[in-house]
């Protein structure tokens, strides 16, 4: 297992010995996308990727960008304006390919409008690893979106709302067929290991870093 601290210190060791933040985000998207289409047939599913500002948004974003072929809807929870600098970045790549509702209040879910003939995919993409505190709206609303229709739902990385290291709920948490966590399992998902698939991204082995 791998707690945050460690995987930061894993993330730096990565950026020291020339691995960008983007290599690891394209890494992992690829890996999401080849488990995806191993266990589903996209063709005869909608897929909606829910990305938060944060990088785990960005995470969704490319993951958008390699599913282009599938048609994906992104919904976007926060202002685009105050994305983080990689987030803002495979957002402005897919923008022009890729339909985004963005929610900035709990009545802009008012926006999102079903077909309830069509088989959905949800992408959870919207806290990651550096969650602090409780969620609150309009993350609250979203994830009880999210948690309400009858879609194959999938997390990346951590479900939403979940304290990675303790496994806490920090108020409202998405309730996940699947997760596809990085590199390793993280404590706060040791009750959910039997719905856990773990990918490589291509950090270095934890017994390289120096304390």
């Amino acid at each position: 297992m791998i707690t945050s601290i460690e995987l930061k210190k894993l993330e730096r060791e990565a950026h020291a010995h020339g691995v960008l933040v983007e290599h690891l985000m394209e890494n992992a998207a690829s890996a999401v996308v080849q488990i995806l289409e191993e266990k589903f047939d996209l063709r005869h599913h909608k897929i909606i990727i829910f990305c938060g500002k944060g990088n785990n948004g960005a995470d969704g974003f490319c993951i958008a960008h390699r599913l282009l072929q599938y048609s994906p809807l992104v919904i976007l929870v926060g202002d685009k304006n105050t994305l983080t600098e990689e987030s803002a970045a495979y957002y402005a790549m897919i923008k022009k390919e890729v339909p985004i509702i963005q929610i900035q209040a709990q009545s802009d879910l008012e926006k999102i409008s079903l077909q309830k003939h069509l088989h959905y995919i949800f992408i959870d993409a919207l806290l990651g690893m550096g969650v602090h505190g409780d969620v609150r709206e309009p993350l609250t609303s979203v994830i009880s979106f999210y948690n309400s229709y009858g879609a194959t739902r999938v997390s990346i990385d951590i479900p939403s709302g979940l304290d990675p290291d303790t496994g806490k709920a920090l108020g409202v948490v998405c309730e996940s067929d699947l997760v596809i966590t990085y590199h390793d399992l993280k404590p706060g998902l040791a009750s959910l290991n039997s719905k856990v698939v773990v990918i490589d991204i291509g950090l270095p082995q934890r017994a390289h870093l120096k304390k």
